[in-house]
């Protein structure tokens, strides 16, 4: 299974391809992060992210889109760039018929590090041993973007399973396929 993984962000997005075997069977195919100036415009800036993760999507053709799911913050500039990155995401997994899993934040956290609590640092040494043979940047977008890669595979992977055309629509149609229980 093909996974490519966003941590969305308006200054910088993260994105991560993986082949996924099983859960603890990833191989990296990409990791990048796109950067947009804060003096561009907010559509500026969110099509040059669409346009980037257009390019990423028809040159992998990911099985799966991880997601991070968006808790209210504080900052309501930043929330609304996540928001609309999101926003362009989903909309082009749709014209791609790509499926999306949406994870938390602690889903991510404890999936990479053991707990959902987990700080930014112990993130990137996570994921940097999951990669070891891997020149991973260090940007924390970067290792975010593993993270939730790692996240999905994890659960989605797990024991080797592959999902049908109709599992994967019944997923999508319960709106988040990470709520999914039971796994």
């Amino acid at each position: 299974m093909r996974i490519m993984a966003v941590d969305p962000g308006l200054t910088n997005c993260g994105v991560a391809v993986v082949n996924a075997t099983g859960p603890l069977s990833l191989e990296l195919l990409a990791v990048k992060v796109f950067h947009t100036d804060r003096s561009l415009s907010f559509e500026n800036r969110i099509g040059k992210i669409g346009d980037s993760l257009l390019s990423m999507l028809e040159e992998f053709s990911p099985d799966l889109f991880a997601l991070e799911k968006v808790f209210a913050q504080h900052n309501l500039s930043t929330v609304s760039g996540v928001a609309g990155v999101i926003g362009v995401a989903s909309y082009l997994c749709y014209k791609h018929g790509t499926h999306i899993a949406f994870h938390t934040p602690s889903e991510i956290k404890a999936s990479i590090c053991g707990y959902g609590n987990a700080k930014k640092d112990q993130i990137r040494s996570m994921v940097n041993r999951v990669f070891l043979s891997q020149d991973i940047p260090l940007r924390h977008d970067a290792s975010d973007a593993l993270a939730l890669a790692v996240c999905c595979a994890r659960r989605y992977a797990l024991h080797n399973e592959h999902f049908t055309e109709a599992r994967l629509r019944w997923l999508s149609a319960l709106g988040a396929s990470s709520t999914e229980r039971g796994r």
